[in-house]
């Protein structure tokens, strides 16, 4: 199993006239900021059908935050020279489930529709990878690796099912501009308990019994300048030469020769799989809806676990009874937000991206 994909993004959107095109929108904005820092909480609104949490708090040089389960999105309320007016990164469950090019086009298609024109991207970082069960890797690997990068670092994990510690991978670079991690994938995913990964390696044949290892490279700014990209367009036109300078001159594994010069090693066959991988893989409405349905089971479980303990603390004689004072305390508090269950339903569904687009 292979599969090459973009696990991060982030961009600046550049809008001619920004401030008079978005003006309502940025009225808006500001009254619900402070609307949500009086109640100590994010608000909820719609722009152009899809609906965003509007937050107390926004970032440097940039007042408004706002996300959905897609990404995370950040305007200006003045202007900053050389810096783009709206800022946005989207989300790791929205790049997997949809694909990179198609996550971009349905977002933009999206934004403009809030009445503005785009001129371009600036794109300021961007995450590529590979997973994959055919490439194993262990803490020697790192002895064995040429690489431009000024520093290396291994790492390791708690494994509760042995005694000591579980190599769980390594990384290479500073992070800024250029990083690279090469790590166990499985190990992480079961950490972040993002199951929907397996199903996405599933698809892609996985052999369940092997662990799936990373390969990533982190690229920011100034390494994607001199790359020549200043915008996903660019990236999208460069991205087969940017790999194979990746993992052909600025990282590579070796096999170990007698030969004290380690560039003159032959490539290890690992590196080969690696080097060959196709970020054109095709993405599957399975996954998008693994990601929107989340984790049932986890859901479940947590829920179950909350009855108990309910139950438990109120010495309840059955679990109807907790379940009926359950369903009559959600129904209480849907009373008391003037909504009901099947409008809550649709709002929260209305928090990805695609519902809109589709």
């Amino acid at each position: 199993m292979i599969i090459k994909g973009i696990d991060t993004v982030e961009f600046g959107v550049e809008v001619p006239d920004y401030f008079n095109s978005l003006k309502s929108t940025l009225d808006i904005l500001a009254s619900l900021k402070s609307k949500a820092q009086e109640e100590t909480k994010e608000c909820e609104t719609q722009l152009n059908g899809l609906s965003l949490k509007v937050h107390r708090n926004g970032i440097p040089f940039y007042a408004y935050k706002l996300s959905c389960n897609d990404f995370l999105m950040y305007f200006m309320d003045k202007e900053v020279k050389n810096t783009s007016p709206i800022k946005v990164r989207f989300l790791a469950t929205y790049l997997w489930s949809v694909g990179f090019t198609k996550a971009v086009n349905d977002f933009l298609n999206w934004l403009t529709g809030l009445g503005i024109r785009i001129t371009t991207t600036k794109l300021s970082r961007i995450d590529i990878c590979v997973d994959s069960d055919e490439t194993p890797f262990n803490k020697e690997d790192m002895e064995h690796v040429v690489t431009k990068a000024r520093g290396k670092a291994k790492h390791f994990v708690n494994d509760e099912y042995y005694n000591g510690s579980e190599f769980s991978g390594f990384t290479m670079g500073r992070g800024d501009p250029l990083l690279a991690r090469i790590y166990n994938k499985t190990l992480e995913v079961r950490s972040s308990q993002k199951f929907w990964f397996f199903d996405l390696w599933k698809e892609k044949f996985w052999k369940e019994s092997k662990p799936v290892w990373r390969v990533e490279f982190q690229i920011r700014r100034k390494c994607l300048k001199e790359f020549g990209i200043n915008s996903i367009d660019d990236f999208i036109l460069r991205e087969n030469n940017i790999w194979s300078y990746l993992t052909g001159e600025w990282l590579t594994l070796k096999t170990p020769r007698p030969d004290k010069n380690k560039t003159r090693w032959p490539l290890d066959s690992r590196w080969l799989v690696v080097q060959n991988a196709d970020l054109n893989q095709r993405f599957s409405p399975a996954i998008r809806k693994k990601v929107k349905v989340g984790n049932t089971e986890q859901l479940l479980d947590q829920i179950a676990g909350l009855l108990i303990s309910v139950g438990t603390l109120n010495n309840h004689e059955s679990l109807e009874i907790t379940a009926e004072i359950a369903r009559l305390w959600t129904e209480s508090k849907l009373y008391n937000r003037n909504t009901t269950f099947n409008e809550e339903k649709k709002k929260r569904s209305k928090r990805f991206l695609s519902n809109h687009s589709s």
